[in-house]
């Protein structure tokens, strides 16, 4: 099927779009459809992007494919063409993620694909078995590369790992888990200057991702300090309501929009982080192995100063700061059944070794906000690099 059959199929609908926080595209609304029609579309619409040239493809027909999609949702149950959807959809975002320089329209078909992936695995959880684990690791590597996605798309690269580990078969969890920490962990630098010096360093694995959601709170977080915000132990969490509560639907259906207040989004990206620990946590059943994970992420990475320090002030006074607040009580939660000291990131007292030089015990430091310099709001807000 070439692009003028797919543009004749319904051309005035090409011409508004939703891309979620991507300039220039408008929004796109549908009327409602038949699924059989939809299903259909989407049957002919695979022949178009399979042996295309990245370069040839209009980011106009991509925009309708993800469409259908989502408008087909459960209903999609042809698993021949999901797994279709998938392998092209996978080979074209990492695709992307290998190019030296990146053009408009390479970000807004990242951008889209990747929405196109997350929807496929919400709504047909078992096809993830089958995902190839080289996307993974490439979406991982892009995450914390020099060269990262606008931060509404890292929202949803951090996504995409939520659905690969609870999504998955429960005997890979591990394993997925596994994987991903260690993709992470390459993307540290080793130590330099002479061996007394570098042994001496303190391992920290995860440096990146720390970095990551400090620099993210650093920036923009400053407009929810609390410095009276505690977080609470929950009565009990398990790995299976962990697991149940990342698999929801409308986790994943919610679309970052541009106009959306900052703190909003900030706040979603730094929770969907911390939901990502939580699954990577209980994904391993060996409390020695849950200790010794949360080591190197909580302690030695300094999670836990970002937590006690800056995200346990989130107010909650909308549904984005409920489900930080809420995110970071699970983490808590799990950590105290397994006999950590939470007591720092529960009130932000008595982490006498995470405080700054010149303050005294149990006694925060002023902070002053700091304001973004960016001369448009938006681009300060999806373009932070």
């Amino acid at each position: 099927m070439d692009t003028k059959q797919i543009q004749a199929l319904d051309e005035s609908d090409v011409e508004k779009m939703d891309t979620g926080s991507h300039s220039g595209l408008a929004d796109y609304r549908r009327e409602p459809m038949q699924i059989q029609v939809v299903t259909r579309e989407l049957e002919d619409y695979i022949s178009y992007f399979q042996n295309r040239d990245m370069r040839e493809i209009e980011v106009a027909i991509a925009q309708k494919t993800y469409t259908l999609i989502e408008t087909a949702r459960k209903e999609l149950k042809s698993v021949m063409i999901v797994h279709a959807y998938l392998d092209v959809f996978a080979g074209y975002v990492m695709e992307i993620t290998q190019l030296q320089w990146r053009e408009k329209n390479d970000d807004n078909l990242f951008h889209i694909f990747l929405k196109c992936i997350i929807h496929l695995l919400t709504y047909q959880p078992e096809s993830c078995r089958y995902l190839n684990p080289s996307l993974v690791s490439s979406l991982t590597l892009y995450l914390f590369s020099q060269k990262k996605p606008i931060v509404s798309d890292r929202y949803y690269i951090v996504k995409f790992l939520e659905l690969y580990i609870s999504c998955g078969p429960s005997t890979s969890r591990t394993e997925r888990s596994a994987l991903i920490l260690e993709t992470i962990e390459s993307t540290q630098s080793e130590g330099s200057g002479p061996d007394f010096i570098v042994k001496s360093h303190l391992r920290r694995p995860y440096k990146k991702w720390y970095e990551e959601c400090f620099k993210i709170s650093r920036d923009f977080y400053w407009i929810f300090r609390y410095q009276e915000a505690t977080l609470q132990v929950l009565e009990y969490q398990t790995p299976k309501m962990v697991f149940e509560s990342s698999q929801e639907a409308e986790t994943y259906s919610h679309q970052l929009q541009p106009k959306e207040q900052v703190e909003s989004v900030v706040t979603q990206y730094l929770a969907a982080h911390i939901r990502l620990i939580n699954l990577i946590i209980v994904s391993f059943d060996s409390q020695e192995d849950r200790y010794r994970i949360r080591s190197e992420i909580l302690r030695d990475s300094r999670f836990e100063l970002l937590i006690g320090f800056d995200l346990r002030m989130a107010k909650q006074n909308k549904p984005s700061s409920a489900n930080l607040k809420r995110n970071l009580e699970v983490l808590i939660t799990l950590a105290k059944q397994d006999g950590w000291d939470t007591a720092f990131m529960q009130t932000g007292l008595g982490g006498d070794h995470y405080r700054p030089v010149g303050t005294t015990k149990n006694q925060l430091p002023p902070r002053l906000p700091q304001l973004s310099t960016f001369g448009d709001f938006s681009e300060s807000l999806f373009e932070l690099k």
